[in-house]
């Protein structure tokens, strides 16, 4: 068969392979359902090809026939190469005939060449950066953009990322439906475990930053290892950079959580029967897939270069970062800018991180005391504002918020020329109040780019064991784990 020359530059193709693909679709237009779903136009070393495949595959998703007779008028006049009209091209694919079944081999061979292209063109440019590397640029940054670079290919086998037609990100938003389509009902994202969350949120999705802001004291690292367990428990893979907390710190916690001891107690009053019990919890948790970083002041560059590696080692679903204030922006950015202008440009890696790797990404950030100068102290959307672009950047903002936290350090303080009856029923009412509210903290999702909002959930918070959970055991969705059942806690 004729063919379009082979494409220059010496880099991997195989031409014939690429005909015989066409060939096999010509023949029998079900074999576009056989081939890998990340198969398109751009995997082509040939224009042509390309072009051919591309349509192909448009009128196969229409219901229409592909083949030379229904193509040949969209490349009247054209030429596969000199004196070669394309309609003559499209016959000679039609008639070499090639059976549907052996698209799929020839499919995965078009895919790994363009790996292979992807892979030479990011070590050529590895070459070129370490012999002339940018200005400003640091060691550990080039290497992680190049990488990147790597991985990208690597993770999508030479596919993925640019710029790319609206027809072509139409048929990821489809399969995306689709997706919730077969769930019917059960999460879709990583499960935080808490069900009323989940029901709001439908879990953490891939590709967004979620960020969970509060006050000192409201329990963030709480909420985060909560969440981390409970996705693990689900069978999703955790990395949990704690820049703030050891890992010895977060292990107390978690067998806390595990044996329902007060982490008070593991700290400094252990009994051999207490002992019993956390080896116990130990046995019981620690196969959970939660990988602990509590390196100080990285860079968002270093984590991503860890997360990759996690990734390709075993697999990865969720990060989650302790906390954002504690990261550090690049070496330009210290030394030239403001420390907002550095949050700003870690909130917007943090962002590309999730999205780089597809997967959730939640960071906690701490709230400045201008809640606190509020006689409602419960966190609003504005106090992130003189914090960078984490309110921009962020696909999600939750704030946790805990009314017993500030009843219990402001009892009432008797006011001038007030009569002891009137100070007594005060002291009352906010004895009332605090019962009440004791143990009672706020979810409040301030933000969601895909759902509703705002909306407050409220859940249950164990100090003794620093531990979230659901304020109502509700019925469990299937496959997130959750209780059943509508007892009231």
């Amino acid at each position: 068969m004729s063919a379009p020359p082979q494409p220059e530059g010496g880099l991997p193709a195989n031409v014939e392979v690429e005909q015989a693909l066409l060939s096999a679709i010509f023949a029998n237009n079900e074999a576009l359902d056989a081939i890998p779903e990340r198969l398109g136009p751009e995997h082509f070393a040939d224009p042509l090809h390309a072009r051919i495949f591309a349509l192909a595959q448009r009128r196969h998703q229409r219901g229409e026939a592909a083949n030379a007779v229904t193509l040949y008028q969209v490349f009247e006049g054209e030429e596969a190469e000199p004196a070669l009209p394309v309609k003559h091209y499209l016959a000679q694919l039609q008639g070499a005939y090639v059976p549907a079944a052996q698209a799929p081999d020839y499919a995965r061979t078009i895919l790994d060449d363009a790996l292979r292209r992807a892979a030479i063109q990011a070590l050529e440019e590895a070459q070129a950066a370490l012999w002339k590397p940018a200005p400003d640029e640091e060691l550990a940054v080039t290497l992680d953009r190049l990488q990147g670079r790597l991985d990208g290919a690597l993770s999508e086998r030479g596919g993925g990322g640019g710029p790319q037609a609206l027809a072509r990100a139409l048929q990821g938003s489809l399969a995306q439906a689709e997706r919730v389509l077969k769930a019917d009902g059960r999460l879709v994202g990583v499960p935080t475990g808490l069900a009323s969350l989940d029901g709001v949120t439908m879990g953490l999705q891939p590709g967004e930053l979620v960020v969970v802001a509060a006050r000192p004291g409201m329990g963030k690292s709480a909420f985060a290892q909560t969440v981390a367990h409970n996705a693990a428990g689900a069978g999703k893979r955790v990395l949990w950079f704690s820049l703030e907390m050891s890992a010895t710190e977060l292990g107390v916690r978690a067998l806390a959580r595990a044996s329902g001891i007060d982490s008070n107690d593991i700290r400094g009053n252990v009994t051999p029967e207490i002992m019993d019990r956390l080896f116990e919890a130990e046995r019981a948790i620690s196969d959970l897939p939660i990988v602990i970083d509590d390196s100080p002041a990285l860079t968002a560059a270093q984590m991503r270069s860890r997360a990759r590696r996690l990734r390709r080692k075993g697999g990865l679903d969720l990060i989650l970062v302790d906390y954002i204030q504690l990261m550090r922006g690049s070496a330009a950015r210290r030394r030239n800018d403001t420390r907002v202008q550095e949050v700003t440009e870690i909130s917007g890696d943090l962002k590309a991180l999730a999205k780089d790797l597809d997967l959730p990404v939640m960071a906690l950030s701490q709230l400045s005391r201008e809640t606190e100068r509020r006689e409602d102290k419960r966190p609003q959307l504005s106090d992130l504002r003189e914090s960078g672009s984490i309110e921009q950047d962020a696909d999600a903002v939750l704030f946790l918020y805990r009314d017993d936290y500030y009843l219990s350090r402001e009892p009432p303080k008797a006011r001038p020329n007030e009569s002891d009856e009137v100070f007594e029923a005060r002291q009352r009412r906010h004895g009332e109040l605090l019962m009440k509210a004791r143990g009672i903290a706020e979810v409040i999702v301030a933000k969601q780019r895909q759902g509703p909002a705002p909306r407050t959930v409220r859940v249950r918070f164990e100090a003794r064991t620093t531990a979230f959970a659901d304020l109502y055991e509700v019925p469990a969705r299937e496959g997130d784990g959750s209780g059943e059942g509508e007892t009231p806690f």
